[in-house]
């Protein structure tokens, strides 16, 4: 996964088509997307990809329409490098329960 920061209005069509050929998945961010890093803002919540072995005892518990969804388009989605149905595992603090933690799908 491959992220590029570019601090144009627009990315030409040929510019992009470049950078997404070869083996690795390319995300273009504008200098505003990334302008805070919202994975370490005081109000984010900590977030994880489950690896591989993880996903496949996941989606034996689970199924996709059972859970929140999260856009492959969402910015933080596109930063973690999400494919679809991958899944993010999101640990919030609570005052009630100490910590909350959910899951969602990529679609």
């Amino acid at each position: 996964h491959c992220i590029v920061v570019h601090n144009c209005e627009t990315v030409a069509s040929s510019a992009k088509k470049a950078l997404q050929n070869g083996s690795n998945r390319v995300e273009l961010f504008s200098q505003e997307e990334l302008s805070v890093n919202w994975m370490k803002h005081a109000s984010m919540p900590q977030v994880r990809v489950l690896s591989e072995p993880e996903k496949r005892v996941f989606y034996k518990k689970w199924k996709d329409s059972e859970l929140p969804a999260i856009s492959c388009q969402d910015p933080m989605a596109r930063y973690l490098g999400l494919v679809r149905r991958d899944v993010v595992k999101v640990v919030r603090k609570s005052e009630t329960a100490g910590e909350s933690v959910a899951f969602r799908v990529a679609y």
